[in-house]
């Protein structure tokens, strides 16, 4: 990219320069740009070169971007929600006038035994699509329970789709949750919690990792996946969880230097594991 542009190294949509005590940021996905920095004069210098080499329509402040909606306080902290999102969801779903549910998936879920699986698999797919979208950008409550509920899409049960249904009543009743991102704190220190369930699934024993990052005391990433070994203990179950947070904890590290977000002090690492 000209006008001393550099692609990042670990996000390849991010081009950044800093001249001085000027930072300015461009992201670019598809035909979306935010552009971002602490030089108003800069923000329009650049908008303007785009618009004479593109057709480009300026929004000004961001309020929306990818399906997220995206409020600032006073105090200038972000807020990213999604909530006209889920709203489409329930209706999709029929569930405008469902009850609501205090959690997203019953503790109980995997050790339920069925074998009637539904006649067309097609709704199931779609909702979960719709949820994986929702809990990978603004929901992380939901992400465990949707990584669990997605291993079940070639063949999925009546009881899945009963569970799947839970989530979208959870998130009708929590609709108004963001996700605060902010600069404010004291300290800009990075805290990893990292977890795992050991043989949950009952058909392969694979265990499940999850971990999230926080920054500022804001949720910046998080995951839930399912391992792709077979853990012998809890305790192993419990360090290949640590190994996968620790490699998206490096290429954060490595974000944030990037983009000059001083990380001061050690990232402190919390595992939930005796052993």
């Amino acid at each position: 990219m000209s006008n001393n542009y550099k692609q990042s190294r670990y996000d390849k949509c991010l081009y950044m320069k800093t001249i001085g005590n000027q930072n300015c940021y461009i992201l670019i996905y598809v035909d979306d740009l935010i552009i971002a920095s602490n030089s108003s004069t800069e923000i329009n210098n650049i908008a303007s070169k785009i618009g004479s080499n593109f057709e480009m329509k300026c929004l000004g402040d961001i309020k929306q971007f990818l399906g997220m909606e995206i409020e600032q306080n006073h105090d200038g902290d972000f807020l990213l929600s999604q909530r006209n999102y889920i709203d489409k969801i329930v209706e999709d779903c029929g569930l405008i006038n469902g009850k609501l549910s205090r959690f997203p998936l019953d503790t109980g879920y995997e050790k339920l035994t069925s074998d009637k699986l539904m006649d067309n698999n097609k709704i199931y797919q779609k909702i979960i699509g719709q949820l994986l979208y929702l809990s990978t950008n603004t929901r992380p409550d939901i992400t465990a329970s949707v990584s669990i509920l997605s291993q079940r899409m070639s063949k999925p049960r009546d009881i899945d789709l009963t569970e799947v249904k839970r989530v979208v009543r959870y998130l009708k009743g929590t609709r108004q949750y963001r996700l605060r991102l902010s600069s404010n704190a004291l300290e800009q220190n990075l805290i990893m919690y990292t977890d795992a369930n050991w043989a949950e699934n009952k058909i392969d024993r694979k265990s499940n990792s999850g971990y999230i990052i926080m920054l500022n005391g804001g949720t910046i990433t998080w995951a839930c996946r399912k391992q792709a070994c077979v853990s012998l203990s809890s305790t192993e179950a419990e360090y290949i969880a640590l190994s996968e947070g620790c490699q998206e904890l490096k290429w954060i590290k490595g974000s944030c230097k990037e983009i000059n977000i001083g990380i001061k002090q050690p990232t402190n690492i919390f595992v939930d594991n005796q052993s």
